[in-house]
């Protein structure tokens, strides 16, 4: 793992890019095809016109879809960027986020008949935001891993 810097330099684009890139280079090295999922974290921040807004960064993303299409795993044929709000009070509408991410994690780890290992720690801070009602500081995240 490595740690972000403070201030990103790329577009939101380009740094999908980059690791959709990153997984088609390691899937051409071995037989291992890595993915890409994009989870917008913040669908709470979007304008009024949340929708409009939401269909205009899927068209985006699907021209990065045809592109990486073997490692870039989509919501469905009309959305690549599974959008959630992470601030949603710990609940229906969060546990709905989370069945629904966690099925399609599964689905995509099926097809490519791949076992991921899972750090015992990122499912004791899974617990950790349930308690703090899904709210921590970007240091938290970074000392998690």
């Amino acid at each position: 793992l490595y740690t972000l810097p403070d201030q990103l330099t790329l577009t939101n684009r380009e740094f999908i890019e980059r690791a959709c890139q990153i997984a088609e280079a390691k899937a051409m090295s071995g037989k291992i095809v890595p993915k890409v999922m994009i989870v917008g974290t913040h669908k709470d921040k979007l304008e009024i016109n949340s929708e409009a807004r939401l269909k205009k960064i899927n068209e985006e993303l699907r021209k990065v879809h045809q592109k990486y299409d073997r490692v870039l795993i989509c919501k469905s044929e009309d959305e690549v960027i599974f959008a959630v709000d992470a601030m949603a009070p710990v609940g229906k509408e969060r546990q709905q986020y989370t069945e629904e991410l966690q099925d399609i994690i599964l689905k995509a780890v099926e097809e490519t008949g791949e076992v991921i290992d899972v750090p015992l720690k990122w499912l004791a801070f899974h617990l950790d935001l349930d308690k703090k009602g899904g709210i921590v500081r970007k240091s938290e995240c970074y000392k998690t891993g």
